[in-house]
C-alpha cells in the first residue's frame, strides 16, 4: 500500500501529471526500460514508472536531505525530511530488485554512472530547484541518456515570482540551448519532455564534472564551459 503525501496539493499534482504520462507513453509501456530518476522524495513518481512500465527497472538518486524549500520554516513545501526517506522505502519495497537506490549528490553520482558505462532509456530530472542545479543535473544526465531516449524536465514554470537563480527555468533553458539540434520536443508546459535524436554533436564540457563536481554548486575556481549559457538565461529573467 502506498504511503500518500501529507500535502493534498502534492498528491493532486502527482495524479494530474501521471495521467498525462500515461497518454504520452502508452506506445512504449511494454518496453524493457532502464529509468533514471534524479530527485525521488517519497517515491510516488518511481512507483508510477515501475507500475506503468512493468518490464522496467529504476535507479533513484536523492540525498533525502531536502532542498531549501523543504527545510525552510513556513514554506508551503516544508517537509519533515526525517520521515521522507522511510516513506520512500516503504512505497518502493514491493518492487524489490527492480529498484536501485543511490543516496547522495547527483553531481557526484551521475559522473560515476557514466564512468561505469551505464545508459538509460528514460530520465526524469526533478532534483534541486536552483537554476545551476537544474542545469547540471540535465547536462550530466544527457550524457547517459540513450539515443532515442526520453528526458522529462520537471518544474519548468515552478514559482515564477522567485529570483531566476532560485528556480529551474533558466537552468533548463541554458541546457536546451546547449543541445540545440540534438533533440525533439514532445511536450512543453509545467514539464518539458524531449527525445534524444541521433547526432554527431558532442555536448561541450562533457568531462568537466569528472574531477571536482561540487564546484558547480559552491562557486569554486573551476567554471563550466557552458556557464555563459546559464548566465545568459538568468539575465533573460532579470538577474545577472
Amino acid at each position: 500500500m502506498i504511503t500518500l503525501p501529507k500535502s493534498p496539493s502534492r498528491m493532486t499534482g502527482h495524479l494530474r501529471i501521471s495521467r498525462k504520462w500515461q497518454r504520452l507513453f502508452k506506445a512504449i509501456k511494454n518496453r524493457d526500460l532502464e529509468i533514471l530518476e534524479i530527485g525521488s522524495f517519497e517515491g510516488l513518481s518511481a512507483v508510477f514508472f515501475l507500475s506503468f512500465f512493468k518490464r522496467s527497472k529504476i535507479c533513484c538518486v536523492d540525498t533525502f536531505a531536502g532542498s531549501k524549500e523543504h527545510v525552510t520554516s513556513g514554506s508551503e513545501y516544508e517537509a519533515d525530511m526525517s520521515s521522507v526517506e522511510s516513506r520512500f522505502d516503504k512505497n518502493l519495497a514491493p518492487f524489490g530488485s527492480r529498484l536501485e537506490k543511490l543516496k547522495g549528490l547527483s553531481i557526484e553520482i551521475l559522473p560515476k554512472l557514466r564512468r561505469e558505462g551505464r545508459t538509460f532509456g528514460l530520465v526524469y530530472v526533478d532534483g534541486d530547484h536552483q537554476a545551476a542545479s537544474s542545469f547540471a543535473d540535465a547536462s550530466l544526465a544527457w550524457q547517459i541518456l540513450e539515443t532515442g531516449g526520453i528526458m522529462i524536465l520537471d518544474d519548468y514554470v515552478w514559482m515564477p515570482d522567485r529570483p531566476a537563480a532560485d528556480r529551474p527555468q533558466a537552468g533548463i533553458d541554458a541546457f536546451l540551448g546547449s543541445i540545440e539540434g540534438q533533440f525533439e520536443e514532445l511536450r512543453r508546459g509545467y514539464q518539458i519532455i524531449i527525445r534524444k535524436t541521433p547526432s554527431q554533436a558532442r555536448l561541450a564540457g562533457s568531462d568537466l564534472f569528472g574531477s571536482r563536481p561540487q564546484e558547480i554548486m559552491t562557486g569554486g575556481a573551476v567554471e563550466l564551459t557552458l556557464a555563459g549559457r546559464l548566465r545568459a538565461a538568468l539575465k533573460k529573467f532579470g538577474k545577472r
